[in-house]
């Protein structure tokens, strides 16, 4: 049972991954490009504003493949210079 579920969320489409997980129909500027660039093997140095959508940069591709997922972010420093 618990493989089942495994399967069918890799089986999903991005776009499916993106409507079922976070209720949107499409994906905000560069994000599309960023997560397909990530589906097609390359490394990717996504720089987004603040709030411009970074996790689901990380998130899609996660749920879409098997494996492990390592993200490296300054999220940490970055809100300490900005408080």
């Amino acid at each position: 049972m618990f493989g089942k579920s495994i399967e069918a969320k890799l089986s999903m489409t991005i776009h499916e991954v993106l409507q079922k997980y976070w209720r949107f129909s499409a994906f905000r500027p560069l994000q599309e490009e960023i997560i397909q660039s990530v589906l097609d093997g390359n490394d990717a140095l996504a720089l987004l504003p603040t709030g411009g959508g970074k996790s689901i940069c990380f998130q899609v591709p996660a749920m879409t493949n098997p494996g492990i997922c390592i993200v490296v972010t300054p999220l940490i420093a970055l809100m300490k210079d900005q408080v």
